[in-house]
């Protein structure tokens, strides 16, 4: 039943995604409601541009027409300026019936100088155009101007710059070596972090042993031959290095790499009170097993899968053939009753044996193909929505025909259902199948499953230059962004993550102005006047407070930076912000199911915009997954998920005088896919081509 959801879902899932990417784009570059002043000095600027061209009239004298026109420019500003004036004395008013602090006050005081000083610098010079025809005084006049011209709140949709691409990871060679292995496991310090040794933890004391971990443990009877099996027989590869998950989150998922799954198996072992280590080690498996296990047809795939994924492998080569793929890989070693049961009754530990629960083979079942037997005419869809939507010079789109989009793909469904129904058909034959061979182990082994090259000492846990990570910086400024001076910056392992919300919310920086705000949003204002206040960015997990920076004016620019670190690789993306915004992080680490999903949504319920936000960034991902396995099956492509990034907020609109944040509020949402990285291997470059002309629809 579930197989036939799946399918039945697929195509209405299209049409989703074609509707978010179009939705998305729209919503991403719609702007602030414009005062009408703001539409006055954008209508001036344009206009001085226009005169500032050589050959217009004024280089050699204006024409009347041009000189009424800015004459009739002039009276609007003085009709506006009339109208602000009575505006900042209202507002003035107001805060002294609402007894605010001082420093509001102030605040007030020092803008409205602000603003009459600058309206009167630039009705000095638009005086000065009328009065000399002077080609000079248009350039200051322009000039004036566009020097109060805000930063962009986001930058241009680029449609040569798409956030969906390869890994472009660069693993280092495997280390053959215990000295080197130790030194990549353990020495891999910075220089101002000293070499500390810890002191052993007991089995119980590992960090990820959570109430459902434990409820496992207990029944699976704390033996660790079951617990193996298990591990072994449920939760699905992943080929990618370095520790991405939480025990907790692969045992939800069904899946995750070597390093989660060792993770996991730790976690069981300890909550069954059996002392269990990590090892990193270098390994050489045969390539026909490597090929089974990676889930790949041949040996160059299976090179480029590891490679792409950060995994560290060579191949060894015989008579101009892969032969052997050596990889540098983990493992658990546990401390169990060894002798003379092979683990089968556990009573005391006596022996260190090596536990590799991620190495497993499979059974393969080819799916057939029906978009073959029912195409669609992708291109003929495709063609329509280029033709009748419209974008515009910001990229934003508008027009978009949603009508035709639904009815194509209604259709497509019906054609489905009913080829399904005539032919009676079981839809789980037109979808791949990988089945994990059972480990079915009475006992358990004394050696790994492939030749092992070298390994390292066992560790209680991995270090974090072998976990994968986020860091969040947020500047103030571009200068301070160039000089990496950030308000604050924050690095977060991407296990402590799992399905937590990752989110900057700004807040009051000082007690006047949590007083000041609160009085406003209480009086149910439709906008803030924003020059006002003063607020801080505040990084949080959930409702745990990570890091905050300092002050900084309410709808000023923000400049932030994302990293995503892999034990090799880093992948940067940088973005603008208006402190008063409302940001999501939404990373997907590794892949997200419906079913950990709908388990987030369960658990906290989305009553607040922070978590509003978190919520549609899971399912978007979620979606996005789902479209992307179904389309790497229909173009028989090896497609895994690298730790992906994009923000989901709650934009701050605002609307600038003279580069002073006049008002702003919140009427819009917008998803921005920063980085949105997959492996993708296949034996030809067709493939690749149509799967990602497939998938870039929705993943920019």
């Amino acid at each position: 039943m579930l197989i036939k959801n799946t399918i039945q879902k697929l195509v209405p899932t299209l049409v989703t995604f074609v509707s978010l990417l179009f939705l998305n784009l729209a919503i991403a570059m719609s702007g602030p409601e414009k005062t009408e002043l703001s539409v006055t000095l954008q209508h001036l600027e344009t206009t001085l541009k226009q005169w500032q061209d050589q050959s217009h009239p004024l280089r050699t004298g204006a024409s009347r027409v041009d000189l009424d026109k800015l004459e009739t420019l002039i009276d609007q500003l003085q009709s506006h300026d009339a109208q602000i004036e009575a505006d900042f004395a209202t507002v003035s008013e107001q805060m002294r019936f609402n007894d605010l602090p001082s420093v509001i006050l102030q605040r007030h005081s020092q803008t409205v100088a602000d603003y009459r000083l600058k309206m009167a610098t630039l009705l000095d010079h638009l005086a000065a155009i009328s009065d000399r025809d002077d080609l000079r005084h248009t350039r200051k006049a322009l000039n004036y101007l566009q020097s109060f011209r805000p930063t962009e709140a986001l930058p241009r949709f680029d449609p040569e710059q798409l956030p969906v691409g390869f890994s472009k990871a660069t693993p280092h060679v495997p280390n053959e070596t215990k000295a080197e292995l130790n030194q990549w496991f353990f020495g891999h310090l910075t220089a101002d972090t000293p070499q500390t040794k810890r002191a052993p933890r007991d089995a119980k004391s590992n960090p990820y042993i959570t109430p459902a971990i434990q409820a496992k443990a207990d029944e699976l009877g704390h033996n660790p031959v079951t617990l193996f099996n298990f591990v072994h027989d449920q939760i699905a590869f992943v080929p990618t290095y370095g520790a991405i998950q939480a025990p907790q989150l692969t045992l939800d998922m069904k899946r995750g790499n070597p390093w989660d799954t060792a993770l996991l198996l730790q976690a069981l072992l300890n909550a069954s009170n059996i002392e269990a280590k990590l090892v990193v080690g270098t390994v050489s498996i045969d390539i026909e097993r490597a090929m089974n296990w990676l889930g790949v047809n041949n040996a160059t795939e299976a090179r480029n899968l590891l490679s792409q994924s950060g995994v560290p492998a060579t191949v060894q080569i015989r008579a101009g053939k892969i032969e052997r793929i050596k990889l540098e890989h983990c493992w658990v070693s546990a401390w169990v009753d060894f002798m003379p049961s092979g683990g089968a009754i556990h009573r005391k530990g006596d022996t260190w044996i090596p536990l590799d629960a991620s190495f497993k083979q499979h059974t393969f079942t080819k799916g057939s193909r029906l978009t073959e037997a029912v195409p669609f005419d992708i291109e003929a869809l495709r063609d329509h929505m280029l033709a009748t939507t419209q974008l515009d010079d910001n990229g934003g789109v508008t027009d978009i025909d949603t009508q035709y989009l639904e009815e194509t793909i209604s259709g497509y469904q019906t054609q489905l259902e009913n080829y399904l129904a005539m032919n009676n058909l079981d839809p789980a034959q037109f979808l791949d199948q990988q089945t994990i061979i059972p480990a079915k182990r009475p006992e358990l082994a004394a050696t790994l499953p492939y030749q092992r090259v070298a390994n390292s000492d066992r560790a209680d846990e991995f270090p974090a230059h072998l976990t994968h990570r986020i860091t969040i910086k947020f500047y103030h400024s571009t200068s301070a962004q160039t000089l990496d001076n950030p308000t604050f910056s924050y690095t977060l392992p991407l296990p402590a993550l799992g399905l937590k919300r990752l989110n900057v919310t700004y807040v009051p920086a000082t007690q006047a102005d949590a007083q000041a705000l609160e009085t406003y949003r209480s009086q149910g204002g439709n906008e803030l006047p924003l020059y006002l206040f003063q607020v801080k960015p505040v990084l949080k997990l959930d409702d745990t407070v990570l890091a905050e920076g300092t002050a900084i004016g309410m709808g000023q620019p923000q400049y932030y930076t994302m990293i995503l670190q892999s034990p090799d690789n880093n992948y940067a993306a940088n973005a603008l912000a208006t402190a008063g915004d409302e940001i999501v992080f939404g990373v997907n680490a590794s892949g997200l199911t419906p079913k950990i999903v709908q388990q987030r949504l369960e658990q906290v319920p989305s009553n607040t915009a922070a978590e509003n936000m978190h919520q549609a960034g899971l399912h978007f991902w979620m979606q996005h997954d789902l479209f992307d396995s179904l389309a790497a099956q229909a173009f028989k492509v090896s497609l895994q998920r690298i730790p992906s990034v994009g923000t989901f907020s709650l934009p701050l609109s605002v609307d600038y005088w003279f580069g002073i944040a006049r008002t702003g509020n919140y009427h819009s949402r917008q998803v921005d896919v920063k980085l949105n990285l997959q492996t993708v291997v296949t034996d030809t470059n067709t493939a690749r081509f149509l799967f990602f002309s497939a998938i870039s629809m929705h993943g920019s």
